[in-house]
């Protein structure tokens, strides 16, 4: 995992909405981090069954 990722898994909504508030991090790096996740994580959780484009 990236260190992006890290934070992401460990933060809630707020935590990762105030990073973005100060500048550490873009609205697209965090978009870009969550579809990596689900990527990652979906094969096991068969949580995701529709994949937008």
């Amino acid at each position: 995992m990236t260190n992006l990722q890290d934070v992401y898994v460990q933060s809630d909504a707020l935590g990762v909405a105030e990073l973005v508030q100060r500048g550490e991090v873009s609205p697209l790096e965090v978009v870009e981090t969550a579809i990596t996740l689900i990527e990652q994580l979906n094969p096991r959780l068969n949580a995701v069954v529709h994949r937008l484009l």
